[in-house]
C-alpha cells in the first residue's frame, strides 16, 4: 500500500513482546501467540494475532509514558531484528532445528545403477526443503522488529469498557518509527445525554522503553456510551493512516487477580447454567481475560489474551477452547458474580478484566523492590506475574483491584505473605498512580477474601490460620492502617470439602461476592451506612477465680449459633507467666513449657457479648491471650460459626489476641496495635 492510500478503519495487529510456553512461562527472547476467543459469541476466528515488542531492561521498572526513560531515537525505516530459537535445545542440531544422528548419504551400500542412490538423494533433497521451509517460517513467525505497525496496545479492543469520570482513561499504542514528533490523532466520538460527543486529541510518537509509542489521556466521561475511538498518523503530509475500535463503553474497570479460586470458572458454580443462561440483561458487563503468562522483565504491552473484550454471553462464560494451548476462556466466576452484583447496584458499565495464574505464590505477584523490602529470598520464579501480567495493566485507567490468593503459600508457608501483601497493594496503587499521570484514584481500593476451610480437619492450627491473620496485616480487619482502602470477603464460614473441584475449591462463590460487594460499595464509592464488617470485639474482662472471661462487641448487635461443639470457636492462652504467650500457630509445643492453648465454651450471650469458660488451667496460671477460630476448618458446617452480625448475618472473622489483663477490671483491645504472630 502506498502512503497515500488510505488504511481501512480496522485495528492493525503489532509484534508481541515477549513468549510464552504452552504453561503461559516466559522463554529467553521468544515470541507467544496471543490467542483471542470469539469476542462475540460465535465460532468467530481464533488466528493468532501479534502484540507490540517490549526490551526492557532486567530488573529495572520503567514507566513507558515518562519522558527521561526515552533513549536515543532510531532513525527513519531503522530496524532492530531479532531473531528467536524455538524448540529444545538438546533437540537441536547445529542449525539449531532438528537434530539426532543423521547417516551421511555416503555410508549407504552402493547399488549399480541409479534406483536406491536416486531414491535416497530425492528424500533428502525433500527433507532438505521441508527443513528449510519450516526454519524460514518459524523464522519469520518469531522474529520481531523495533519498527512497529501503527496499532492500539493489546489491552484496547472492540467491546471494551473505559473507565468513566471522575477519573480519566488512558489511550496508548505503538507506531513505526517515523519522523521526530510525527503527530497521533485521536478522536471520541458518540452520543452523549443531550447532544453528541466528538473530541479530538493530539499527541506526538515517542521512543520509550516499551518502543516507540503514543499515549493520550481523554477527559472525564460520565456518558456511557457507546463511543468509536480512532487513530490517526499524520506524518509527511499523506493521508493519514487509521485505526479504530468501535462500541466503547465508559465505566467502571475492576482488575480480578489471584490463584485457582478466582480462576473457578462460571459453569462450575452450583448455579452455573443458570447464570450462564440468564446474561442478556447484563450486556454492559464487558469482559476480557489474559493469558497466564510469566515474564523475567517488566513488560508494558500484555503478552497473550484469553478472552479478548466481550459482552456476557454462553461462549464468553461457559468457555470456548482454544486447540493450540488446551486452554478455554471460561470467565472467572468471583469476578461475574462480583460485576454482575455491582452492576446492579450501580446501574452503569462495568469492565471485568480477568488475571489468573493456577497454583501461584505471593512472591510471584510482587515486584522486585517489594520482595526485597520483605526479605524474601529470590527464586526463579520471583516477580514473573508481577512482571507479565500486573506490570503491563498499570498503563491503563481502573477503579479498584479484587484479591483471592493464599492457599499455595498457606500449604508452603507464609514467607512474610503479610508484609508482601501491603508491599504488592502498595506498588500497584502507586504505579498505577504515576503511569497514569494522576489519572486514577492514588489509593486504589482493594477487595481481598479471606481464605475459606480446606480439609475436614479440626486440629490444623497452621498454614491457612496464618495466612487468613496475615491477609489482615496482622490487625484481624479492614480497613486499617497498613491497608487504608480494603474490604474483606471472609470465607470462613464456607466450608464445601465434598466439593466435586477439590475441597480448596469451594463452589459457594455467591456468598463471597455478596461480601465483596458490600465492601466495595462502602470503602471503594464510599457509601455511607452500609454494613461490610462482621463482629469485632471491643472489650473485655477476666475472672481467674470463676474461670470466666467476657466478651464485649461493637456497636453491631451479635447473634450466637450455640457453643462450638461441632467445630473450634474461642481459645484461651494458659500460662505459667503473664509475660509468656503461647505460639499462636499450636496448641502446646515442648519448646514453649508452661503455656498452652484451651478450649473456651460459649456459657451465655446477649446482644452485644458473650461469656467463655474453661476449666483445664490450673489456679495458678494466667489468661495472657485469646484467639478464635484458629484452624483449617474451623467451621465444617456452612454458615454455622459461632458468632454472626445480627443485622447483616456476616461472620466474625478469625481473631487472635496477646498480652491481656486478667485483673478482673474491663479492659479495651487496642485495634490499632499490630498482633504479630
Amino acid at each position: 500500500m502506498g502512503d497515500s492510500e488510505q488504511q481501512p478503519l480496522t485495528q492493525q495487529a503489532p509484534p508481541l513482546a515477549g513468549g510464552a510456553n504452552a504453561h503461559g512461562e516466559e522463554t529467553t527472547e521468544s515470541t507467544p501467540m496471543v490467542m483471542r476467543s470469539t469476542p462475540s459469541g460465535g465460532e468467530g476466528d481464533k488466528s493468532v494475532k501479534k502484540l507490540p515488542d517490549e526490551a526492557p531492561t532486567a530488573g529495572t521498572y520503567v514507566d513507558a509514558s515518562d519522558a527521561g526513560v526515552e533513549r536515543e531515537p532510531l532513525k527513519p525505516n531503522a530496524k532492530e531484528e531479532i531473531t528467536v530459537e524455538v524448540g529444545d535445545d538438546d533437540a537441536k542440531g547445529k542449525d539449531g532445528v532438528g537434530g539426532g544422528d543423521q547417516k551421511s548419504p555416503g555410508q549407504l551400500p552402493a547399488k549399480k545403477g541409479c534406483d536406491v542412490r536416486c531414491l535416497v538423494i530425492g528424500i533428502l533433497v525433500l527433507a532438505i526443503m521441508i527443513t528449510g521451509a519450516a526454519v524460514a517460517i518459524l523464522a519469520h513467525r518469531f522474529k520481531t522488529e523495533t519498527n512497529f505497525e501503527f496499532a492500539f496496545a493489546g489491552y484496547y479492543g472492540d467491546n471494551m469498557v473505559l473507565q468513566r469520570a471522575p477519573h480519566k482513561a488512558v489511550v496508548w499504542g505503538y507506531a513505526p518509527v517515523l519522523l521526530e514528533n510525527t503527530t497521533v490523532l485521536v478522536i471520541l466520538q458518540g452520543n452523549g445525554a443531550t447532544d453528541e460527543i466528538n473530541r479530538e486529541y493530539r499527541t506526538t510518537i515517542r521512543n520509550t522503553a516499551s518502543g516507540t509509542t503514543w499515549k493520550v489521556i481523554l477527559d472525564e466521561i460520565s456518558e456511557s456510551g457507546p463511543f468509536t475511538i480512532t487513530a490517526a498518523l499524520e506524518d509527511d503530509g499523506s493521508t493519514p493512516r487509521r485505526i479504530q475500535i468501535t462500541n466503547v463503553l465508559f465505566g467502571d474497570v475492576w482488575i480480578c487477580a489471584g490463584q485457582e479460586n478466582m480462576q473457578f470458572s462460571v459453569d462450575k458454580l452450583l448455579n452455573g447454567s443458570e447464570e450462564i443462561e440468564a446474561v442478556e440483561v447484563f450486556q454492559k458487563i464487558r469482559l476480557f481475560s489474559l493469558y497466564p503468562t510469566k515474564s523475567s522483565v517488566p513488560g508494558f504491552n500484555i503478552r497473550g489474551i484469553q478472552l479478548a473484550w466481550s459482552p456476557p454471553n454462553k461462549q464468553s462464560l461457559a468457555g470456548t477452547s482454544v486447540p493450540d494451548h488446551q486452554t478455554s476462556s471460561h470467565f472467572s466466576a468471583v469476578c461475574w458474580l462480583f460485576g454482575k452484583q455491582l452492576y446492579n447496584r450501580l446501574q452503569y458499565p462495568i469492565g471485568l478484566v480477568s488475571v489468573t495464574y493456577a497454583d501461584s505464590l505471593m512472591e510471584q505477584w510482587i515486584p522486585t523492590q517489594a520482595r526485597e523490602k520483605c526479605a524474601m529470598a529470590e527464586t526463579a520464579s520471583s516477580s514473573k506475574l508481577w512482571n507479565g501480567m500486573v506490570h503491563p495493566l498499570l498503563d491503563m485507567s481502573h477503579y479498584g483491584l479484587i484479591w483471592y490468593q493464599g492457599e499455595k503459600d498457606a500449604m508452603d508457608g507464609p514467607r512474610n505473605y503479610d508484609c508482601a501483601l501491603v508491599e504488592m497493594i502498595s506498588h500497584w496503587q502507586e504505579d498505577l498512580y504515576r503511569r497514569t499521570q494522576g489519572s486514577t484514584d492514588r489509593m486504589l481500593p482493594v477487595g481481598i477474601v479471606q481464605l475459606a476451610p480446606n480439609r475436614e480437619s479440626s486440629h490444623l492450627t497452621y498454614g491457612y490460620t496464618d495466612i487468613r491473620w496475615r491477609q489482615t496485616a496482622n490487625y484481624g480487619f479492614v480497613p486499617n492502617p497498613l491497608l487504608k482502602k480494603a474490604f474483606m470477603a471472609s470465607a470462613i464460614d464456607l466450608p464445601d470439602i465434598n466439593s466435586t473441584h477439590a475441597n480448596v475449591l469451594p463452589q459457594h462463590k455467591h456468598d463471597i461476592t455478596n461480601r465483596l460487594v458490600q465492601g466495595a460499595l462502602a470503602v471503594a464509592y464510599r457509601q455511607k451506612d452500609v454494613p461490610f464488617q462482621g463482629p469485632l470485639p471491643t472489650n473485655y474482662s477476666i475472672s481467674l477465680q470463676n474461670h470466666r472471661l467476657s466478651l464485649y462487641f461493637d456497636s453491631l448487635s451479635i447473634k450466637v449459633h450455640g457453643s462450638s461443639s461441632d467445630g473450634v470457636g474461642f481459645e484461651v492462652c494458659c500460662s505459667d507467666n503473664q509475660t509468656l504467650f503461647c505460639p499462636s500457630s499450636f496448641i502446646k509445643v515442648s519448646y514453649a513449657p508452661g503455656r498452652e492453648w484451651v478450649t473456651a465454651t460459649i456459657s451465655n450471650s446477649t446482644s452485644n457479648s458473650v461469656t467463655l469458660r474453661w476449666s483445664n488451667c490450673s489456679e495458678s496460671q494466667h489468661i495472657v491471650g485469646l484467639r478464635y477460630l484458629w484452624r483449617e476448618t474451623p467451621c465444617p458446617v456452612l454458615h454455622a460459626c459461632p458468632i454472626y452480625s445480627s443485622h447483616t448475618d456476616l461472620p466474625m472473622a478469625p481473631y487472635i489476641r496477646f498480652g491481656l489483663n486478667d485483673d478482673g477490671l474491663t479492659h479495651q483491645f487496642d485495634h490499632d496495635q499490630v498482633n504479630l504472630i
